[in-house]
């Protein structure tokens, strides 16, 4: 095993403490004008005047949300040009969320009008979402804000599902597994991934692979193993994107969990197992005796921090914040999950979980890189 290595989400929840205090938003002056209008609509508010639609995730649909909506705060410059934007009204769905936000951020506007000249105004962007707005062909995993690489730590992730060959179907227990692997690149990628078990270390070698931006770069292989053994962690443990060889990656470990327990965003099962491409796992090394009890620990928060924070209405919110921390306890990257539909309950959640303090993982009695999702909750 090369690097250190962390375990994804986990669920903690803590309140914020509310003071009373009022929070207004600025509304931009507007410009002022010299003599009487000489246009025919001398003052009207910000209009879109080319709609981008949104598209339904596949992890909300597979998750029952049915039809929702979103609505986007969109300020625009005398230009034109977007210059801010932010959830105004949120679904409760991160997936969703970000899907309005990105459609709102592509739609075009024409600026708000006082007394003929074009000044900063806002719009309220909506977007609906119905089942059949659906994507095909993608899913959620992993997950990304925008066009940035969620983990911060590995330009590639990984997930492992044990696969019936026999009946095409994900298995609770087998000796081959369904492998899939993402990377963030340009061009292609190669990457290593260890699987632990048994007291044993597999290694699979994902072959250079063009990197394909329909697919998101998602890649899938049916991996066999020896009789009897069975897959417990698994992690990426190196990878080289665009032409690069493999280089270690601090290693992000994930434990293999029924397929039911996974959530939303799994990928679908091919029409037959002829379509995933079949790799052996290279045996590695039996694993030294443990001088510290369990392979693995979780990541755990020691200290919560509870800003202060203003009034926002008079009913309960929350908000749920990714941090990911490296394997001396620092938090490196944080990310709102899922949006209260507030700013203000937003950046306290953010501070929240910025300024608290975390156990790192560890695998095989080493500290190591992990995430945790933390659930902050407003109450008024």
């Amino acid at each position: 095993m090369k690097g250190s290595c962390g375990l994804a989400a986990l669920l903690c929840a803590f309140p914020l403490c509310a003071v009373a205090s009022s929070v207004a938003l600025p509304t931009p002056a507007p410009a002022q004008s010299v003599g009487s209008p000489v246009c025919s609509q001398p003052d009207h508010a910000a209009t879109v005047t080319k709609v981008v639609q949104p598209i339904y995730p596949n992890s909300a649909a597979a998750s029952g949300e049915g039809y929702t909506s979103v609505q986007v705060m969109i300020t625009i410059d005398p230009s034109g040009k977007i210059v801010d934007s932010h959830i105004y009204r949120s679904s409760g769905n991160a997936a969703v969320d970000e899907s309005a936000q990105q459609a709102a951020l592509h739609s075009q506007y024409a600026p708000k009008v006082v007394d003929c000249t074009a000044v900063t105004g806002r719009y309220l962007f909506r977007a609906d979402f119905a089942p059949s707005d659906q994507a095909s062909g993608t899913i959620d995993l992993p997950q990304r804000t925008g066009a940035s690489w969620d983990n911060p730590f590995c330009g590639a992730s990984a997930l492992a599902i044990p696969f019936n060959v026999a009946t095409n179907s994900y298995a609770a227990v087998s000796d081959t597994y369904a492998l899939y692997v993402w990377a963030h690149a340009r061009a292609n990628y190669a990457a290593r991934v260890m699987l632990i078990g048994n007291g044993q270390a597999y290694a699979v070698d994902i072959p250079r692979i063009a990197y394909d931006a329909a697919r998101d770069a998602e890649s899938a292989y049916l991996v066999s193993l020896p009789k009897g053994f069975f897959v417990e962690w698994y992690f990426v443990d190196g990878v080289g994107v665009d032409d690069a060889a493999i280089g270690d990656c601090p290693s992000f470990v994930k434990p293999v969990v029924p397929v039911h327990d996974l959530g939303p965003g799994v990928p679908a099962v091919p029409a037959v197992s002829a379509t995933f491409e079949h790799l052996n796992a290279r045996y590695v090394e039996k694993l030294p005796a443990l001088s510290c009890g369990a392979p693995y620990t979780s990541l755990e928060m020691k200290n919560a921090f509870s800003p202060l924070v203003g009034h926002f209405g008079d009913r309960p919110l929350s908000a749920e914040v990714e941090a990911f921390v490296d394997s001396n306890g620092f938090i490196v990257k944080t990310e709102i999950r899922r949006s209260s539909g507030v700013d203000g309950i937003d950046e306290a959640a953010v501070s929240a979980v910025q300024f608290s303090t975390f156990r790192p993982a560890t695998f095989l009695c080493t500290p190591v890189v992990g995430a945790q999702l933390v659930t902050i909750d407003y109450a008024p």
